[in-house]
């Protein structure tokens, strides 16, 4: 969605043993128990500094969102479709070069055109791997689930809330953006400080 993403703020909604709706931002919710991480230690002061860091961010739809974004099995079945495309077509020019013999134009094609062709692709794909392996090199993605609630309380939703704002003259209305009722979990994907990055 268009908008500000610093208007957006994740919420989590509970309720009490005692019916009581509650409605907390990340940080408070961390503080109480309601959500937690197996990657962070509570208490830690480098913890309690990146909780309140997360809590500021602006939280990311295409990872909490469902459907937002394809399934980890459908990424790797399309990247070996990929894969397999990219290597008919160096081998099939090999073929048509070395052993059909096919001209292009009427003219034999250059011996110096396919090893330039392969060399021109070899490197595309190493370059996107590469562009990859740094992305991957300097983000951190932190899962958080539900936690302990008192007896008889319910963990009901997470929300995020975009605030209204204009774009360019064109006004957005207030949206709330729930997670689905199968689907507690938050997902924050946040860049790394510079001495956290390793991308070599």
């Amino acid at each position: 969605m268009i908008g500000n993403p610093a208007g957006m703020k994740n919420l989590i909604v509970t309720r009490t043993s005692y019916g009581k709706i509650e409605v907390l931002d990340f940080a408070m919710a961390f503080h109480q128990d309601l959500i937690h991480s197996h990657d962070l230690l509570k208490g830690d002061a480098n913890t309690e500094k990146l909780v309140q860091d997360l809590s500021e961010a602006a939280p990311n739809l295409a990872l909490n969102v469902k459907n937002a974004s394809a399934p980890s099995s459908e990424l790797w079945a399309w990247a070996a479709v990929g894969i397999l495309l990219q290597a008919a077509a160096m081998g099939i020019r090999g073929v048509t070069t070395y052993f059909w013999k096919w001209d292009k134009a009427g003219v034999p094609v250059p011996q110096y055109g396919y090893p330039c062709f392969i060399i021109g692709t070899v490197l595309v794909m190493l370059g996107v791997i590469a562009c990859g392996h740094v992305i991957e090199g300097i983000t951190t993605e932190h899962y958080f689930t539900p936690g302990t609630m008192q007896p008889g309380g319910v963990f009901q939703s997470l929300v995020r809330i975009q605030r209204s704002c204009t774009v360019s003259g064109q006004h957005f209305g207030s949206f709330g953006i729930y997670n689905s009722d199968d689907d507690l979990r938050i997902r924050i994907s946040r860049l790394n400080k510079p001495e956290e990055q390793n991308y070599r």
